[in-house]
């Protein structure tokens, strides 16, 4: 499942922020701060995949909420914008009365608002193509005539050795009645045709060096569940606990990796003699790691 890309924050008292949120509080109209000629934004931008009806839906607003209320207190007095990458959540919940910004959308309104400054966070987890993507139109709107004069995108969740220890510690230290000799494996998205799946690689290096009953296995990447069970016969395992590495815990987390058909990876270990336990949280349910995200627009917003 995907998830968002944020709004940021500015310090100093030069530049104004206005945002608004596309959560429980959607439609509201929200205020315009305004300090001399200039006017900055803060943006969060959200991937979206697959989820079903009102489970979903409400689920996506906590998700949102607890995100948007940690941004708030890192960057006091900011206002956040939301936007989402799928076409097909944003047309559901239109359904249900939530109307969701695409990010293309979101950011011609901050054009059309006046904004001159904006800040936009990638919730992906790699710098995949959905990435490169929003990147590339983001900069477009600071390239275009009577565009802003500065549009910045943050790097998405693994961006460097420290962000990939950050977050491996923190799932490490959230898998609760596990023992010594359970082993675990975290579920990525990954992808096909992207370089950038090789990161998946390399955060199952760093979980085999915190643990070397620990692997990172992906849904559509090189990674499969077909290529860990070599290594879980090699340990020997009586129980395995299988933990999404995305975003939020949403159709792939409960499917593809817990459901009950019969290629979920539940379904493929309990064949092979495993018993499983999953734990359904994504990466945003974590204050540590959600952190991480926001050192990425502390980062960007330095050049502002």
């Amino acid at each position: 499942m995907r998830i968002w890309d944020g709004p940021a924050a500015v310090t100093g008292d030069d530049r104004s922020i206005k945002a608004t949120d596309c959560n429980p509080w959607i439609g509201k109209a929200p205020p315009v701060g305004r300090t001399g000629s200039q006017k900055t934004c803060l943006y969060r931008h959200q991937p979206v995949s697959r989820g079903q009806g009102k489970a979903y839906k409400f689920r996506a607003i906590n998700w949102a909420s607890r995100i948007d209320e940690q941004t708030r207190k890192a960057f006091s007095g900011v206002e956040i914008r939301w936007a989402f990458t799928s076409k097909m959540i944003r047309a559901k919940l239109a359904k249900e009365g939530m109307m969701l910004d695409s990010p293309e959308t979101a950011m011609a309104r901050l054009m059309n608002d006046g904004f001159t400054h904006v800040a936009v966070l990638s919730l992906h987890t790699i710098p995949g193509e959905e990435f490169h993507e929003l990147n590339q139109n983001a900069q477009l709107f600071g390239q275009m005539a009577g565009g802003f004069e500065k549009i910045l995108v943050a790097r998405p969740l693994l961006s460097s050795a420290k962000d990939m220890e950050t977050v491996a510690g923190t799932l490490m230290k959230n898998i609760p009645g596990r023992k010594p000799e359970d082993a675990v494996l975290f579920m990525g998205h990954g992808t096909g045709h992207h370089p950038a799946d090789a990161i998946y690689l390399a955060m199952n290096q760093v979980f085999q060096e915190i643990d070397p009953r620990t692997f990172v296995g992906t849904v559509e990447g090189k990674l499969t569940i077909e290529t860990l069970l070599p290594k879980l016969k090699q340990l020997k395992a009586k129980k395995v606990y299988l933990v999404p590495m995305m975003s939020v815990a949403g159709d792939h987390a409960k499917n593809d990796m817990a459901g009950d058909e019969p290629e979920s990876w539940k379904s493929v270990l309990t064949r092979n003699g495993y018993q499983c336990e999953s734990i359904l949280r994504g990466t945003a349910d974590y204050p540590e790691i959600v952190e991480v995200w926001l050192d990425h627009l502390r980062t960007v917003l330095a050049h502002f």
